[in-house]
């Protein structure tokens, strides 16, 4: 193994006539010698740059080698970055032995090759990849029955399934969103449209975190629960199940529209807000969210140098090389959601606007479907319930619940207004923006949107 070769390494380069070191060395060749003794009867792969994996070899064709390891699951090699490979006795030394694998011997297909690209990158043709794994992580996908052990970096299809024992893994989807699920949780990719502006996910035991980031065009993201679904258009939350009730939402940036299993009202949910479903599958009231339950999302981040912390923990050699490894990622990962962050803002800016303008739209076909010009007092009611009006054709807006929030949480309002000068009639829809904070004029990152009811041509 890698471990072996830098212990050899070391020692030829270590003054000989120093007499700690000889021991150290003698020592460290006797333990990994016990160590790694039954790797003399397993198959190898080895890598072009020295390193070496032992197992059983699953796979090996013109393209890809697999191997089933006791310490890392199922690796997957493309054959180009392979430089030998070794059989023991009793393996066959040439073809495919797919057929060796337990799946193959059940009867069922062995999964199609899937790529494992050297960064957190989704290849063309799959819809997402796992990385940031931590532990035991699981795929399954549907050209086979059971579970294999998940690699960082390996694509990932539409119906293929993640599951998390005591381990954590980061998911990160073709539509620009990232999916985290922590321990003991499971999760099914459901759907995905060819733009990636209509995603579902099922969940189907523990949680998953949501951070929804619109790439081009309108992205539908939903989740789906046996008690409730869950959807939005960018922003970040958690649904949650085997918890007590059965299931929940907790938003933290952004608004969130949930549907409890037994029907009923849809309700929107705010940032800093939860919700949950009571044992017939009837939404309760929102709740605020704890303080410290957004600190599962902050803290993250610092998997990577858990992770290498304990790898470094089993090994002297190089423990200082990867603990400065480890903080370094940490620290780039920061920095990277730091740019993000701020042109995920951008982005959900000019979303938002376009939100408004649909909202526009709205009042000015009601305006000329009545022949009246929507009151202060109306508001967006006006566009959801008919109130008696001839020539009412609504409802005019999907929404079914009032009042209605912008993506940051704050109340979206109309008002009716007449021009100083002109005279002319027009309506007003107004969002406070980002900070939530009514700047009053045009200085601000307050988002306005006009209605021009004098376009059409009649005074009330």
């Amino acid at each position: 193994m890698l471990v072996d070769y830098e212990i050899h390494r070391l020692c030829r380069k270590t003054d000989m006539k120093s007499i700690p070191y000889i021991k150290y060395c003698l020592i460290a060749l006797f333990l990994f010698s016990i160590l790694f003794s039954n790797n003399s009867s397993a198959d190898e792969v080895r890598l072009k740059g020295d390193k070496v994996f032992y197992g059983k070899i699953v796979a090996d064709t013109e393209d890809t080698v697999e191997i089933e390891t006791a310490d890392y699951g199922l690796l997957s090699f493309p054959r180009k970055g392979v430089a030998k490979v070794i059989y023991k006795p009793e393996t066959p030394k040439s073809g495919n032995v797919a057929s060796q694998h337990p799946a193959a011997q059940a009867g069922e297909k062995r999964p199609l090759p899937r790529p494992v690209g050297g960064t957190a990158d989704i290849i063309a043709g799959y819809d997402a990849v796992v990385f940031g794994i931590s532990k035991d992580v699981f795929v399954r996908m549907p050209e086979v029955i059971e579970w294999t052990s998940a690699v960082d970096n390996l694509q990932l299809k539409v119906k293929d399934e993640v599951r998390t024992g005591a381990g954590k893994v980061k998911i990160k989807l073709r539509g620009r969103g990232e999916l985290r699920l922590p321990p003991d949780s499971h999760f099914v990719l459901a759907a995905m449209d060819e733009k990636a502006e209509k995603v579902t996910v099922e969940l189907k035991s523990g949680r998953i975190w949501n951070n929804i980031t619109p790439g081009s065009g309108l992205i539908d993201y939903t989740v789906k629960t046996p008690d409730l679904v869950a959807g939005v258009r960018g922003t970040l939350f958690k649904v949650s199940l085997n918890e007590s009730p059965k299931a929940r939402v907790a938003v933290f940036s952004g608004s969130v529209y949930t549907i409890g299993a037994a029907g009923g009202a849809e309700v929107i949910l705010s940032a800093n807000k939860s919700i949950s479903t009571d044992s017939s599958g009837n939404l309760t009231e929102t709740k605020t969210v704890g303080e410290d339950e957004i600190k599962e999302w902050t803290e993250w981040d610092a998997w990577a140098e858990e992770v290498h912390r304990e790898v470094a923990s089993h090994f002297l050699i190089g423990r200082m090389e990867i603990d400065a490894v480890a903080k370094n990622v940490a620290e780039d990962g920061k920095r990277y959601d730091a740019i993000m962050s701020e042109a995920n803002q951008t982005i959900l800016t000019n979303r938002e606007a376009d939100r408004l303008d649909e909202y526009k739209e709205a009042f000015f076909k009601f305006a000329k479907d009545t022949g009246i010009f929507p009151t202060n007092e109306m508001g967006f009611s006006i566009l959801i319930e008919d109130p008696g009006l001839p020539g009412w054709k609504g409802p005019y807006i999907s929404e079914k619940t009032l009042p209605i929030l912008d993506r940051w949480g704050g109340k979206i309002r109309y008002s009716l207004k007449k021009a100083p000068n002109s005279g002319n009639i027009f309506g007003e829809i107004h969002s406070d923006g980002p900070d939530r904070i009514d700047s009053g004029d045009s200085t601000g990152d307050d988002l306005r949107s006009i209605i021009p009811y004098y376009q059409l041509g009649f005074s009330q």
